[in-house]
């Protein structure tokens, strides 16, 4: 079979931040089962997320040891890690050799009930030198999009307002990626530096799950592949979030996640390579579709280049969506690359807005959890209320 495109021949490497390999399935899976299926998918470096369900631990305790599973190779390695679950959503740790405790917060019936940050444990895996993002960040669910309300069914902002989260998990079959989208653009809004990554959130062991890879991070490694490699590349923002095109994009000649100066207009470059369906290529800038780019139907590669006003702005992106694909096993066709950032940029009305927005999504926050009082302590309320007042004063300077 030929290739319509080779990634890893620009350095280009396919990662997933968030796979499980036992959950709650039928049937077992050993360790090389596992492997072989990664393999298959040509999934370069895989996390496997060991966590627990309730008060139940899914997946094998001792699988976590810190190290690459002794079945890897060159090109293809497995890592066991960790994933913290919370009444807010849930967090990924990237390179732990030991579990971070509690492996949950914020569950009603188990020691753990009361609700919590993660400041801890994005704080520890950082020191541990690894990294720590979003899972699924936000579904359609209950309420309607776009509102304070709905937006607070998870407190992402906070932490990255306070400086916390190494990346976001804008693809995932379990959350919506538009969605995601919507919210991701508020936090770079206010001047979040934060990862575009795609982690799948299957269980490989459940027949009706797609496979691991299903949504992907490529990372433009510096060296030889290996998992410190990407994941250094994924802590530098040299991404892009997919779940099947192979969308790259320069900004000024500059990658995904680099910074530029301030100025009044940029040239963009698109590259497209895809079997599944792409309707449009969008050029954001500071949230707002500035630039769209029509793919052609049954179109499966295209290169642009655009001159894009910029004049102003804290940041650029480019995205690629379409419908639903036979060949995905999530709910339609995206991919979106990290930002490149002007660090120079003022407050602007899209900053101002977004911090008014997230300012009242903080707030619906706390009014739920002050509400659910399921604190055990009363110092822990405190705390909880001061990390809110902190980042709302930083949104004030917005």
């Amino acid at each position: 079979m030929e290739r319509l495109s080779d990634p890893g021949q620009s350095n280009w490497v396919s990662g997933d931040t968030h796979v499980h390999d036992l959950h709650e399935g039928r049937y077992g899976l050993s360790q090389q089962e596992f492997f072989d299926q990664l393999r298959a998918d040509d999934l370069h470096i895989t996390n496997d997320l060991i966590h627990m369900d309730g008060t139940k631990i899914m997946g094998r305790w001792s699988d976590l040891t810190g190290e690459d599973y002794s079945g890897s190779t060159d090109g293809y390695v497995l890592r066991y890690t960790q994933e913290f679950r919370g009444s807010f959503g849930h967090v990924g740790l990237l390179g732990v050799n030991e579990f971070i405790m509690p492996l949950i917060g914020g569950t009603s019936g188990s020691p753990y009930p009361a609700d919590g940050l993660k400041l801890m444990y994005l704080d520890s895996i950082r020191a541990l030198r690894g990294i720590g993002g979003f899972m699924h960040p936000y579904t359609l669910g209950s309420g309607t999009p776009g509102t304070p309300e709905w937006a607070a069914q998870s407190d992402i902002p906070i932490h990255t307002i306070l400086g916390r989260g190494d990346f976001y998990d804008i693809v995932s079959i379990a959350s919506d990626e538009l969605a995601s989208a919507d919210m991701y653009y508020h936090m770079l809004n206010v001047g979040a530096r934060l990862p575009a990554t795609g982690g799948t959130d299957n269980f490989s062991n459940v027949w009706r799950d797609p496979s691991g890879g299903t949504a992907r991070t490529y990372a433009r490694l510096d060296g030889l592949i290996s998992w410190r490699t990407w994941i250094e590349a994924v802590r530098a923002g040299r991404t892009v979030a997919t779940n099947g095109p192979l969308l790259f994009a320069e900004v000024d000649g500059q990658e995904p996640g680099s910074e530029l100066s301030s100025r009044g207009q940029v040239t963009v470059e698109v590259d497209l390579t895809t079997i599944a369906p792409v309707e449009v290529i969008e050029i954001i800038v500071d949230g707002e579709v500035v630039h769209t780019i029509s793919v052609g139907e049954g179109g499966h590669q295209l290169t642009a280049q655009e001159s894009i006003p910029v004049d102003g702005a804290r940041w650029i992106a480019v995205r690629a969506r379409g419908g639903k694909a036979r060949y995905s096993g999530d709910n339609y066709t995206f991919a979106h690359t990290t930002p490149v950032y002007f660090t120079d940029a003022p407050p602007n009305d899209a900053s101002r807005a977004s911090a008014d927005f997230l300012t009242a999504v903080i707030e619906e926050i706390w009014r739920r959890v002050d509400q659910r009082d399921a604190w055990l302590r009363p110092e822990d309320r405190e705390v909880y209320r001061r990390h809110l007042d902190e980042a709302l004063t930083r949104l004030a300077a917005n």
